[in-house]
């Protein structure tokens, strides 16, 4: 059955796709249920960009419903039409410490971060995450659904890794530390981590 409801993740924000349908009830249903999967990872005040159903445009009573619904989650939305739509243009955050354990940073764009990343610690983006140091906690790319999204740290040893929908967890042996930035990716619906250089001249 395919999903009435898509949120998609932007280098600027986050759009969410509501099928044209009959049955309301199914899709509030669905979009109550993703939403409350997901509430640890939205920020308040977020305003998302909403491609609601075409029956929705004359139909107040729904639209005050989504409003109501996006409120439990401090989420707010404007309508946009698919063929009219631009990506939002959000900057990069440069973050220029470490964070320690219980610290979380969440950003809409993508996150630089010149320090390390302790165990504990979580970084949450809607784009791409650079990290000029040690990575040891848990980071989450592309969130909540690009796959075209990145990871790169000078040292990726993180306790978890998230791209999109897909996550990848620290293996239990423990490893060599690496010896050069590497990167995570999803290819073939996996997250790999590899080298950025993998070739000698």
């Amino acid at each position: 059955m395919q999903d009435m409801v898509v949120f998609k993740g932007n280098r600027g924000g986050i759009q969410l796709f509501l099928a044209d349908t009959d049955n309301m009830e199914a899709l509030f249903k669905e979009l109550a249920e993703k939403l409350a999967n997901a509430s640890q990872f939205f920020l308040a005040g977020t305003r998302l960009q909403v491609k609601i159903p075409s029956s929705w445009r004359e139909e107040a009573v729904e639209q005050e419903k989504l409003t109501q619904l996006l409120a439990k989650y401090e989420l707010q939305w404007e309508p946009f039409e698919e063929t009219e739509a631009t990506p939002l243009q959000t900057e990069t955050l440069y973050v220029t410490r470490t964070l320690r354990s219980g610290q979380e940073i969440r950003h809409e764009g993508d996150i630089e971060i010149t320090g390390d990343i302790n165990p504990g610690a979580v970084v949450v983006s809607g784009g791409n995450i650079r990290i000029f140091g040690a990575c040891r906690g848990v980071v989450h790319a592309g969130f909540p659904s690009d796959r075209s999204a990145y990871i790169v740290a000078d040292r990726l040893m993180a306790s978890q890794i998230r791209i999109a929908d897909l996550i990848a967890r620290a293996p239990d042996e423990v490893l060599e530390q690496p010896k050069q930035t590497e990167m995570a990716r999803i290819e073939n619906e996996i997250v790999v981590i590899a080298p950025i250089e993998q070739e000698e001249d």
